[in-house]
């Protein structure tokens, strides 16, 4: 039996098993750990990474200058989380708590992540007719921050936004109650809604997650009173409203590895994908998720039955075929069971997947889906998050702090006065420190895939002096 009919039956019928009967198997097999340790596989990862994420740099200066260093300070890869677990602190008056607010902040962005994904779900944003919650005073919702107040931490961070989504035909999600149940009135009002929202940030947010779920999404009663051709028509809409520099994204469900890997082009996320393509539309990335919201899914994972090396390097490698970058917009990984075990099976499997997809040439970003145990009605039981619901941080956390900003990550320093210092990094957004005749000179320089690698540089910045010795 194939991997998508295996995952399709086992999430229809994780309800018939107790929770309780998949403990035993909620543990990571000898299989697995010899899937992930095959020295063939290690090799692949550990090559696309040096190749994929790192290039070889030069600076140079007019004079030489001492103390000279170079450090990674921001990675050209973004690793993100959503911001919509920012409006999940909530106190006890129903507002928000501005203390876990800070926290969250701080643990989830300013210590390790350097993206956001930025909730636009119609219905949270227009909740009645002509009502928009964009701006910084909006009225507090659980779970749906103001756009214009997460944008404002994203450039104070110096993080990466990304909007999502503008359409997706889920009424519990998407659609707001007040809308007209016609066709013809409720494409009049999202068609408004669209321009709104796009108008507002178009020049303030580059990344957008233009169309979501539609392969396998399917709210039979929206469809009713939606556009036929919904995936088409916010493309085309998208490509009216906001500027050519921005990025739009196709987003779909976790099923797109499973189909990937037995039905290669013929998935059906590589077909809507070319067929939207084929149409003229401006389609310039793949989003790809995977939630895993399932016992029976997550023990076959621990046991090595599914969303193994094979099936996500297969993934990947087919739809680079369509020639656009991919980005891994939504995980879940489990914490199950609860306690040190489950913890420890996340943080396993986290690793791993964070490796394999970092060295793949086509990915450019990782979003872990929940960050904090607890604050979200998808999250639920899952135990997904990064954090424990009273912010203390899980083993997950430690892992990706370490990959992130321990193992990939760069800093030099030349070994004497000099005129350059050549090296081989990640790339991303440097600091570049020196002394000159005793001032401390600091400046910023980005060292990235597609632009400058080798930098000439005047030492005598006054702009970049820091202090007089």
């Amino acid at each position: 039996m194939k991997l998508t009919k295996l995952f399709i039956l086992s999430m229809c019928l994780t309800p018939m098993f107790s929770f309780g009967a998949l403990v035993d198997e909620m543990k990571i097999s000898d299989t697995l750990r010899e899937m992930w340790n095959d020295p063939a596989l290690k090799a692949r990862i550990a090559r696309g990474i040096e190749e994929n994420r790192k290039g070889d740099f030069s600076i140079k200066f007019d004079k030489k200058v001492s103390d000279l260093k170079a450090e990674l300070v921001r990675h050209e890869f973004v690793f993100g989380a959503p911001t919509m677990a920012l409006a999940a602190v909530q106190g006890k008056d129903g507002h928000e708590d501005a203390d876990r607010f800070a926290k969250m902040r701080k643990f989830v962005w300013e210590d390790l992540f350097n993206g956001a994904t930025i909730s636009t779900l119609w219905k949270f944003y227009e909740p009645q007719s002509g009502q928009y919650r964009f701006e910084k005073d909006a009225p507090f919702m659980r779970y749906r921050p103001a756009p214009a107040k997460m944008l404002e931490m994203c450039r104070e961070l110096d993080l990466t936004p990304r909007m999502h989504c503008l359409s997706w035909f889920n009424a519990q999600w998407c659609f707001p109650d007040w809308v007209e149940k016609t066709s013809e009135m409720s494409e009049v009002a999202s068609d408004r809604y669209f321009k709104k929202i796009c108008e507002r940030f178009g020049d303030e947010v580059r990344y957008w997650n233009i169309a979501n779920e539609y392969c396998r999404f399917y709210d039979a009663e929206v469809r009713k009173y939606m556009h036929r051709d919904p995936a088409y028509k916010a493309f085309v809409e998208a490509r009216k409203h906001l500027p050519e520099s921005a990025v739009f994204t196709y987003n779909e469900l976790s099923e797109c590895w499973y189909d990937a890997y037995n039905n290669r082009e013929y998935a059906p996320t590589y077909l809507i994908v070319q067929n939207l393509l084929l149409r003229g539309c401006k389609v310039d990335e793949l989003g790809m998720q995977l939630h895993i919201f399932s016992e029976r899914q997550w023990a076959d994972t621990l046991q090595g039955r599914t969303l193994s090396p094979q099936v996500l390097f297969t993934a990947l490698d087919v739809y680079a075929g369509l020639n656009i970058p991919l980005q891994i917009t939504e995980i879940t990984i489990p914490g199950l069971p609860e306690g040190e075990v489950g913890e420890a099976n996340q943080a396993f499997i986290a690793e791993n997947f964070y490796r394999l997809w970092f060295s793949h040439p086509n990915v450019k970003s990782i979003t872990w889906w929940h960050t904090v145990d607890g604050t979200s009605k998808a999250e639920g039981k899952w135990k997904s998050g990064i954090l424990r619901f009273d912010f203390s941080k899980k083993k997950v956390y430690y892992v990706l702090q370490k990959l992130i900003k321990e193992e990939w990550t760069t800093k030099v320093a030349a070994q004497s006065d000099t005129d350059k210092l050549a090296f081989r990094g990640f790339y991303g957004k440097y600091k570049i420190t020196y002394t000159l005749d005793g001032r401390k000179y600091e400046k910023i320089i980005l060292l990235n895939k597609e632009g400058l690698k080798a930098y000439k540089l005047s030492a005598e910045d006054r702009q970049a002096t820091l202090s007089t010795n």
